[in-house]
């Protein structure tokens, strides 16, 4: 598997990051002979300048863009870089690659991928049915779509309420005006329904897993939550040692026969009562902690759908901790109008002053 090439997206590492720079790294250790083709959708992407991570990169339209044209400029990239297998590391990206999976087929590119119905289980507006298959309790939930089904929605769960969008994006609403405001911004940013959920309150973990064609389980790590920013995103986090959780995630594998990467986010209260909170269908930006503690997740995703690998151990490192904080990147302007310009990263002139430092986009990764 020396020479393949594999094409990552979600290099957006910045203060609600993507999994791309995680996942790249993660290949990376394992061979360094393998080629890693960012798929950006913005100039700025930190993923773009950082050279000793990212092969060659190229920019993508929005997911939300046509079909036709999306799939014109990803077909392009795969068949200029000779892609052997694409790791997608965006929710909004997945219908695109479900839709056209017979086009990628065709084109050998390799991946592994939820069906529609897989897909559609996990989205948050289905997550009540699908907590009761899995026997987990799950946060009251409405999806609405006008500001009077808001007003409803808060009457019937409570405030504080989370305010989510129907991709990403999560937000505690202490009252009316606060929930009216972030009703505006998820709508104007991912479109309706907005969702308006019970908020719980307890400690948050979170569990990274893959799964193979078929819904084989390659791979669980679950982990806690120490440090969020105001966000909700992890700045900093541990490997721990949770049979319950694990369990849920061989359940959620074994009930739906899921394919990919996924992450299950919960809360637990403080009489111990576990919450299912999310369901995201891709590996989470923390991914590279897994890799860290001795699961890489990643490299068993390209094992599995190049070689046909299934069998893998489950052992992990528990006490594994994650920490980020920022840091810059100095590159001239001259690249970033190579970008703009041509839409693809131009060739590095000069070594990465950062090789070796572990760097993940726009602020460092510590595993320690």
């Amino acid at each position: 598997m020396s020479s393949l090439t594999i094409a990552v997206s979600g290099i957006n590492s910045i203060d609600n990051p993507g999994a791309g720079i995680g996942i790249i790294r993660s290949l990376k250790e394992a061979n360094p002979d393998f080629q890693c083709i960012g798929l950006s959708y913005d100039a700025m992407d930190p993923g773009l300048y950082l050279d000793q991570y990212v092969d060659r990169a190229y920019l993508l339209p929005y997911p939300s863009a046509s079909r036709e044209k999306y799939l014109e400029r990803l077909f392009y990239v795969c068949e200029k870089e000779k892609v052997d297998v694409i790791i997608p590391a965006f929710d909004s990206e997945l219908p695109h690659y479900i839709q056209n999976r017979g086009m990628l087929d065709e084109r050998n590119i390799r991946l592994l991928l939820p069906t529609r119905a897989q897909f559609e289980r996990t989205q948050k507006v289905n997550l009540p049915a699908l907590g009761e298959r899995l026997g987990l309790r799950v946060p009251v939930t409405r999806a609405v779509t006008t500001l009077e089904e808001l007003n409803a929605a808060l009457d019937f769960v409570g405030l504080p309420a989370m305010i989510k969008g129907v991709f990403y994006e999560a937000y505690c609403a202490h009252s009316f005006f606060d929930a009216h405001h972030y009703f505006h911004r998820m709508a104007v940013k991912w479109g309706f329904p907005v969702l308006v959920q019970q908020y719980v309150s307890g400690h948050d973990f979170n569990l990274v897993g893959l799964a193979g064609r078929g819904g084989t389980n390659l791979g669980l790590v679950p982990i806690k939550k120490l440090l969020l920013t105001q966000l909700g995103k992890i700045w900093t986090a541990i490997t721990i040692d949770n049979p319950q959780m694990v369990e849920v995630g061989k359940r959620f594998v074994e009930e739906t026969h899921f394919t990919g990467g996924f992450e299950l986010e919960f809360r637990m209260t403080e009489s111990e009562e576990l919450y299912l909170l999310e369901i995201n269908p891709r590996f989470p930006a923390w991914v590279y902690l897994a890799t860290a503690a001795g699961m890489n997740l990643p490299m068993r995703y390209v094992s599995n759908v190049t070689k046909g690998e299934y069998e893998y151990g489950q052992e992990y490192e528990v006490g594994k901790m994650l920490v980020r904080y920022t840091g810059e990147l100095i590159r001239d302007l001259s690249h970033l109008e190579f970008i703009t310009i041509n839409g693809e990263k131009s060739p590095p002139s000069l070594p990465s002053p950062l090789e070796g430092e572990g760097w993940v986009g726009g602020r460092r990764s510590m595993v320690l």
